[in-house]
């Protein structure tokens, strides 16, 4: 399911995606459940702001990516990604490397999601993998659990994952539940191969993380 910003003066805004059953292909073959970003390119960022855009009380699964909201490079608004299940208890319908996904995002809120079960070959999966330029957000009473990788080249599931680029992302993380990451891994905790519950890497600063069990 497709929300994307038809030109560069004309974002997809104020649309809702609630109360829907997405299942892919297969977990590594279907790109992504839902995705917010480019009109013109799947998975690139938006041409123009995708600004309040609701995603909640749905259900994804078999595909690569779960949920990703790629914002314009000067950033969506208003964005909520809330109360969705995504995974699966039947492994051919697992998602394949990354629950949620999001970069370039003002104020986003990602929170009382369910995040299961990313059990995969494909390296370093992740639970939730925060990016470029999201700042002055929250991530909240999410759970995440059994985030594994199961090969044998050195490389390790992450709960949530934050690179903003930002020295001041002023980003909340708080309340979280992350369980069962696992894989084989790295032996330097600065390897991005790393298994880690919640890892905060490159140049992100700004970050308050309260109340959270790993």
């Amino acid at each position: 399911l497709w929300n994307g910003s038809a030109s560069v003066s004309n974002g997809a805004v104020n649309n809702t995606f609630k109360n829907l059953n997405i299942l892919g292909n297969a977990p590594l073959t279907t790109f992504v459940g839902i995705f917010s970003g480019s009109g013109l390119t799947m998975g690139a960022v938006a041409e123009s702001a995708n600004n309040n855009f609701i995603v909640t009380n749905n259900a994804v699964a078999k595909s690569q990516y779960g949920i990703a909201v790629s914002g314009a490079s000067t950033g969506n608004i208003g964005n909520i990604i809330s109360y969705n299940i995504v995974g699966s208890d039947t492994p051919a319908d697992y998602i394949g490397f990354i629950g949620m996904f999001a970069s370039n995002n003002n104020g986003i809120q990602i929170k009382n999601n369910i995040i299961y079960n990313i059990i995969t070959s494909a390296t370093n999966p992740m639970g939730m993998n925060i990016v470029a330029n999201v700042t002055n957000s929250l991530i909240d009473s999410n759970d995440i659990s059994g985030i594994v990788y199961t090969g044998t080249g050195g490389y390790g599931g992450k709960g949530i994952n934050i690179n903003t680029g930002n020295a001041a992302s002023n980003l909340t993380i708080s309340n979280n539940m992350i369980s069962n990451i696992r894989g084989d891994g790295w032996s330097a905790f600065s390897s991005t191969d790393i298994i880690v519950g919640l890892r905060i890497t490159g140049t992100t600063g700004g970050i308050n993380v309260y109340h959270n069990t790993i």
